[in-house]
């Protein structure tokens, strides 16, 4: 199996592998409810290098990304990243991303794992079609990324870099380029855990001393996919293949935020014939009134009729009552409505509700 490059260091300190996007990752290290409870309380060290990474270079660097993404990219002065998502011409996303502005002729976009072939299929394609003066480069091997998450992480981070930078000054979603060792290394106040936190990003070496570096210190913990997920769950957070997919509309996931009505991108115009029409299917928040977890494509119904499905599904480290994310139908994703979910053929009554499971907790 294709291996990351931080594989045998991540196997020194205990991680249980499982195989997702391509390669061999991380499932835990010391078990999900521990590094859940590290990310809330102290703070919690991820591999994500599994994530693609993909640098756009050249003079319509800016021009072309702009054509493709839904948000509008930041100014590189300003050193912000930008949430936005990639859509084909019906309106339905290809995935969802992170864009880093670095010039006006270097852009570096996050992708998810499972999507970064079909992903980097759609940016050529349209970069061929319209003639677009850039260059594509998968950095995803030499350009490693961690995920350092939690109250403590500006601490634990701050203490291990060698060229200081004050991290308190970054806000939630810009970033920095600075040295580690003499090494360039890009520091982003940013993450995917509804927590405090960072994602760093530098070459193999680099991230490996930040690595050790960092477990060394007692508040952190080495945390796999396992954890990642049931916090990206807490935070209300999407994932591409459950609340994002190419049978869900961005409307319907609750994701207008990340789009600009006033800037062109690919699929806008069939986003705009639905716009204003009221939704027949929504993404909401299940609690569930009996005991039981529920887990994602178990039905959700009214009565013996079908009326959505359940996206993802947890009973959190925590809490007494299962939660969950749910793709139901009109009129019932209406708050307050009791709808039954079947688990596998025991039948668990629930109520639709928000999706606030927790407060976040960016620095803005």
């Amino acid at each position: 199996m294709p291996q990351l490059p931080l594989h045998e260091t991540l196997l020194r300190h205990g991680a249980k592998m499982v195989y997702y996007g391509g390669f061999t990752v991380p499932q835990d290290f010391v078990g999900l409810v521990k590094e859940h409870q590290a990310v809330r309380l102290t703070s919690g060290l991820f591999d994500v290098s599994h994530m693609g990474r993909v640098l756009i270079t050249g003079k319509d660097s800016i021009p072309f990304v702009e054509s493709l993404i839904t948000n509008r990219l930041p100014e590189p002065e300003t050193h912000k990243a930008v949430y936005g998502l990639l859509l084909n011409q019906e309106g339905y996303p290809i995935d969802d991303l992170i864009a880093y502005p670095f010039s006006k002729q270097k852009i570096l976009i996050v992708i998810n794992a499972i999507n970064a072939v079909i992903d980097l299929e759609w940016l050529r394609s349209h970069q061929q079609k319209h003639q677009y003066d850039v260059h594509l480069e998968v950095v995803t091997l030499s350009m490693c990324q961690l995920a350092l998450q939690g109250p403590l992480a500006e601490k634990a981070l701050q203490a291990v870099i060698t060229k200081k930078v004050e991290l308190s000054q970054l806000k939630f979603m810009t970033y920095i380029e600075t040295k580690h060792q003499g090494h360039w290394l890009m520091i982003s106040r940013s993450g995917y855990t509804g927590s405090d936190g960072f994602e760093i990003y530098a070459d193999v070496e680099t991230t490996t001393l930040l690595w050790e570096a960092l477990l060394k210190r007692d508040d952190v913990t080495p945390c796999g996919l396992g954890a990642r997920d049931t916090l990206r769950f807490e935070a209300a957070l999407p994932l591409y293949s459950h609340e994002i997919s190419p049978e869900i509309h961005p409307l319907e996931a609750g994701l207008s935020f990340a789009l600009k009505w006033d800037k062109e991108f690919v699929g806008k115009e069939a986003l705009l014939a639905i716009k204003d029409v009221p939704l027949k299917r929504k993404l909401v928040g299940l609690e569930l009134r009996d005991r039981g977890v529920i887990r994602a494509e178990y039905p959700v119904l009214m009565g013996d009729q079908k009326i959505g499905h359940v996206t993802t599904g947890y009973l959190l480290p925590g809490r007494d009552k299962g939660l969950a994310m749910a793709l139901l139908d009109a009129p019932y994703y209406e708050l307050g409505q009791e709808v039954t979910v079947m688990m596998r053929t025991t039948p668990l009554r629930a109520v639709v509700r928000d999706m606030i499971f927790m407060q976040k907790q960016y620095k803005r």
